[in-house]
């Protein structure tokens, strides 16, 4: 996730929602979409145009719950103050 001050109000909300996030400086993903990955489909959106794609695949959403897997256990784990001191 990009570490961006707009974004501050949804990551709040992690722990309800029992999320754990890893972030990164907003120059390394700067992308102004979202890509969903439920347990039978991948669902992308684009929010400058307004488009947006559902492929409803369960063997499509596995294979990039794979992919997902293994780029989070690829990316070293990394205090988000640690994010912030590289940022500024």
């Amino acid at each position: 996730m990009p570490e961006h001050a707009s974004l501050k109000p949804w990551r709040e909300t992690d722990a309800a929602y029992g999320r754990t996030m890893k972030v990164v400086p907003c120059e390394a993903y700067s992308a102004k979409n979202s890509i969903d990955v439920g347990d039978t489909f991948v669902r992308i959106l684009s929010f400058g145009e307004l488009q947006g794609v559902v492929v409803e695949n369960p063997s499509v959403a596995h294979a990039m719950r794979q992919i997902f897997e293994m780029l989070w256990q690829a990316r070293p784990e990394k205090t988000e103050s640690a994010v912030k001191d590289k940022i500024h």
